[in-house]
């Protein structure tokens, strides 16, 4: 006999940098949104009736709930309104459990959208969280963690007269940007650049890490060969 899952079995979690899961928020309300698109196809063969087919979807994931000050247990609402985060493609997985302990996950990579948080006098402050699907989600059983092992590496490059990247080798501690790292950090003449997935703009402060035709950190604008440039670096080991 199976069971209908309820709503207290219900949790959305975030990938961390050791491929384990921490909840997000002391959740009271989850759930998950998928949208298609429809577009006609109705032909001459299509009689009285309108035919459809679907051509693109997308997805989103959302949380209600409690926060915390410092995560423990759980993300709280502040850690994930930090740039280094907000700003970065995630993974989170929403699963579902029976009271046979069945379960089911729907994971996928996610950027944070709209976040909200509001304290009522004389109540919890409660706040919501939105993540918005990036590429397709998986349906499955829920899955163990990969062990995982990494290192966070920094040093400053020096900027090339007429490029709009930093790329090789760092001038310091000669470290050599790999297309296997993960940008956590970036910084131009101590400014934090947001590190972003598109062309950055030149109106923002935005700059993107690229791994083809090689490990490179792109800017909006041209260098001088005056500027430095500082990063900081998760490599895996």
């Amino acid at each position: 006999m199976s069971y209908p899952v309820k709503g207290k079995d219900v949790v959305i979690e975030m990938q961390n940098d050791d491929l384990t899961y921490t909840p997000i928020l002391c959740g009271e309300d989850c759930s998950f949104s998928r949208t298609p698109e429809f577009i006609p196809v109705t032909s001459t063969d299509s009689g009285l009736f309108r035919e459809f087919m679907v051509r693109r979807e997308e997805w989103s994931m959302s949380v209600n709930g409690l926060t915390k000050i410092e995560n423990d247990t759980t993300l709280t609402f502040f850690y994930l309104l930090q740039t280094s985060v907000r700003r970065q493609l995630k993974t989170v997985r929403i699963t579902f459990t029976d009271e046979d302990g069945d379960d089911k996950q729907i994971e996928g990579q996610i950027y944070i959208g709209q976040m909200d948080i509001n304290g009522p006098e004389g109540d919890f402050a409660k706040a919501s969280i939105e993540f918005k699907g990036s590429g397709a989600f998986t349906v499955s059983s829920v899955n163990n963690p990969v062990s995982y092992n990494f290192d966070i590496i920094s040093d400053y490059w020096q900027t090339t007269n007429g490029q709009d990247y930093v790329d090789g080798v760092s001038a310091s501690l000669l470290i050599t940007l790999q297309t296997t790292d993960e940008v956590i950090g970036a910084f131009l003449e101590g400014t934090e650049y947001d590190l972003v997935g598109s062309t950055p703009s030149a109106m923002a402060r935005e700059c993107r890490f690229l791994t083809s035709p090689s490990a490179r950190v792109l800017f909006p604008i041209t260098f001088d060969g005056t500027q430095r440039v500082f990063l900081i670096l998760k490599r895996p080991v």
